[in-house]
């Protein structure tokens, strides 16, 4: 049976009508897409630390600090506080390597940049390498002790929980030695790099590398010599010294 047009029309138009209600009430309505800024919140969300502080240990080492040169054809008798006596004409001093220990505070600027200050701590043998007869021998010349403090800044690549950085400041190196005409405290600049690597909240861990830049006044230090005789010697100093530090840190935010 052929419905007329009128009709045909009006069923159209409740069957317009009903599925405009359906899709109104709300059982099949489409959920607005999340917004990009708040899956960026979600993943800072570990970030949101205004303050931190890490401790740790890894290894100190440094180089050349001065080399003594003496006119003597025959050598001198060297008598170091730290070794024992040996005879020769050209001796080179370096810091050799050992454990040192480093504990820092950190305070956010920006999302990106934080303030810091640390403190490291190390023991370095001062090694002799002499010039022995036909070949070198290696003595203990002297145990060094170092505290280098300094405040600076941290730049990060990312605001996220893990994440590389670099840092530069300035402070101070105090070296303390069993001779004391190695005593000195000296203005250090500093600068490193370093990767934090996030643990379980408000955890971390860091690798980071340091180098702590002074200029060692010996100019006029008087090397040790057995007896009394003081040998026409000559001074040449390795300036400037250097203080790398490989550390591992245990980071704690807050």
């Amino acid at each position: 049976m052929r419905l007329p047009v009128p009709a045909v029309l009006g069923l159209s138009l409740l069957l317009v009508g009903a599925a405009a209600a359906q899709s109104s009430s709300g059982r099949h309505r489409v959920q607005p897409a999340e917004p990009a800024e708040a899956a960026a919140d979600a993943g800072r969300a570990a970030t949101g630390w205004s303050w931190y502080i890490d401790a740790g240990a890894g290894l100190a080492t440094s180089g050349d600090v001065l080399r003594i040169r003496t006119d003597e054809t025959s050598g001198i008798d060297w008598a170091p506080p730290g070794g024992q006596t040996f005879n020769s004409r050209d001796v080179r001093l370096t810091l050799d390597e050992n454990l040192g220990l480093a504990c820092g505070l950190g305070r956010r600027l920006s999302s990106l940049l934080w303030a810091r200050l640390d403190v490291g701590v190390t023991t370095i043998d001062l090694a002799a390498e002499a010039r022995v007869g036909e070949g070198a021998e290696v003595y203990l010349w002297d145990r060094l002790g170092f505290v280098a403090a300094s405040a600076g800044l941290e730049y990060r690549f990312v605001d996220l929980p893990s994440f590389p950085y670099l840092l530069a400041g300035v402070g101070i190196d105090v070296v303390d030695g069993r001779d004391s005409q190695f005593d000195q405290t000296r203005l250090a600049w500093r600068a490193g790099a370093g990767y934090q690597q996030a643990l379980v909240e408000p955890w971390s861990l860091r690798l980071e590398v340091r180098d702590s830049v002074a200029n060692l006044d010996l100019a006029d230090y008087v090397p040790p010599v057995a007896g009394s005789l003081t040998p026409n010697f000559r001074l040449e100093e390795k300036n400037p010294v250097h203080l790398f530090e490989l550390l591992v840190l245990l980071t704690g935010s807050f």
